[in-house]
């Protein structure tokens, strides 16, 4: 089951991943909120999970407790977020933007699995 199974109102990131050869659908999830979402970035940690980067216009985008940022700052803001390997869990996810319009466009992660972000 994805951790977001509708969409969340106009546009939305969606995240999937295929098996190796590409010939089977292993899991897919919508991500975002109310307004324009857009997902740009994937990355895979050491353990499997998955780290998305995008923007966001949504101030109800799903974030998580505790988050670095849990509410929007801007018109737009970026956005960084970890799936669980399995695609059905949202671990974690934060904005990160100011007042001005912001996109995190990369995510990359070191030999700690630490998210680095590009905009």
């Amino acid at each position: 089951m994805p951790f977001q199974a509708a969409n969340g109102g106009n546009l939305d990131g969606c995240v999937f991943k295929l098996s190796s050869n590409l010939t089977t659908l292993v899991f897919s999830s919508y991500i975002g909120g109310s307004g324009n979402d857009a997902a740009y970035s994937v990355e895979r940690d050491n353990a499997g999970n998955v780290f998305i980067a995008g923007g966001t216009a949504s101030n109800n985008f799903p974030t998580t407790p505790g988050a670095h940022k849990t509410t929007l700052t801007g018109g737009t803001d970026g956005f960084v977020s970890k799936i669980h390997l399995s695609g059905s869990v949202l671990l974690a996810s934060t904005y990160n933007g100011t007042s001005s319009y912001d996109q995190n466009f990369f995510v990359q992660l070191d030999n700690n699995d630490d998210a680095f972000v590009v905009g």
